[in-house]
């Protein structure tokens, strides 16, 4: 072999060598660049990072450096199903996120400063409609604070200082109409509250002192007619009035009316029809239907007299036919009917006789036709 042959062959091997040596040191390259979930030496986390839940499913996955998240880092469920995306930014302190339902439909976007809510977040609803947008401070509501009908008109709108309401309070119909207003001091109303029907009319009209009524309160029908006053003392009611109160229809018409007042120191009722005529009276207890309450028809003539004990039925009824003839007499006894039981024709003939026991019928009953013929004869025991 001569000396150029020598050279040939070390020039060969020292080729090999070389390139040997610049495969591995790409696959180590490469093997570093794809490695997860790694510790400096002095054990902070750094480069990507993965977890996963006891079922094998991807829990998060995000880049560290010297344990401080940045850049994008996802959250996901058991399922697999994205929940979150958070964007990092400006040491770690600072993260733009978006919340998500398992269908992937954004449930919530806003900010996060030092882990806290801050600055303005946006709340959508299933479908991803928006629902209210919120000012956060260091995780408290601090601000305007918003929320939506489906069809994007506003519910209504408030202010918030470090958690507590403050300044004016607006409420909303879907048909843009003011449903109320008040003003807030320390997290608590104050001042004139006004609420309104969906026509604009005023309904109620009052004040609140440091959160509690104060004063005088009035209650308005649609038309704008007093129908109830009510005087307050530091949240305590010391004096109510009821007037003439009338239940209007969203067409304004008349569908009841009724006045209630204070008799022989009992609270008394009084109902009409729609067209002004007495329809029923009587007294109430704690709420309850009780003693004699008086039925008319629109003729002004007694249809009935019903008896009541503390809201159930008792004593002896009577119902009249239009025409103003007995139609049926009945007994009753703590809301059960006891004893006898006559049903008459309009003609004045008994129609149906018998008896009740415990609410049920019991012994001999007898039916009769109109012309007072009796029909037939049912026997009814207890058991």
């Amino acid at each position: 072999m001569n000396y150029f042959s020598v050279i040939s062959v070390k020039h060969r091997i020292m080729k090999s060598i070389l390139s040997l040596f610049f495969s591995l040191s790409v696959l180590t390259t490469f093997s570093q660049n794809t490695e997860i979930n790694q510790l400096t030496s002095d054990g902070l986390k750094t480069g990507k990072w993965q977890k996963k839940h006891s079922s094998g499913e991807l829990k998060y996955e995000g880049t560290f450096e010297n344990d401080t998240p940045v850049g994008e880092f996802n959250r996901y469920d058991v399922n697999g199903k994205l929940t979150s995306t958070l964007l990092y930014s400006n040491g770690g302190k600072r993260a733009a996120a978006y919340l998500y339902n398992p269908n992937g439909i954004k449930l919530a976007s806003g900010i996060y400063i030092n882990q806290k809510k801050d600055s303005l977040w946006r709340f959508f609803d299933k479908e991803g409609v928006l629902f209210s947008e919120k000012t956060y401070k260091d995780g408290t509501l601090h601000g305007a604070y918003v929320e939506y009908y489906p069809d994007g008109k506003v519910h209504f709108q408030r202010t918030y200082k470090d958690g507590e309401i403050i300044g004016d309070y607006r409420e909303f119909y879907p048909n843009g109409q003011l449903r109320s207003k008040k003003t807030y001091e320390n997290g608590n109303p104050t001042g004139i509250v006004i609420i309104y029907y969906n026509n604009g009319v005023p309904k109620i009209v009052g004040k609140y002192n440091a959160g509690l009524k104060d004063g005088e309160w009035k209650f308005y029908d649609r038309r704008h007619k007093i129908v109830k006053t009510e005087k307050h003392e530091n949240g305590a009611m010391i004096y109510t009035s009821e007037e003439l109160i009338s239940y209007w229809n969203d067409s304004l018409e008349i569908v009841r009316t009724r006045e209630k007042f204070e008799k022989n120191g009992r609270s008394y009722l009084k109902s009409y029809y729609p067209t002004g005529e007495l329809h029923r009276e009587g007294y109430y207890w704690k709420g309850k239907k009780d003693s004699s309450w008086n039925y008319y028809a629109k003729s002004g003539e007694l249809e009935m007299v019903r008896t009541f004990h503390k809201g159930k039925r008792q004593g002896n009824w009577t119902y009249k036919y239009p025409n103003g003839k007995v139609k049926s007499e009945e007994a009753w006894y703590l809301d059960r009917r006891e004893g006898e039981y006559v049903e008459y024709y309009e003609n004045g003939k008994i129609k149906i006789k018998g008896n009740y026991e415990k609410g049920n019928k019991s012994g001999e009953w007898q039916y009769f036709d109109e012309n007072g013929v009796l029909l037939e004869t049912k026997n009814f025991d207890l058991e």
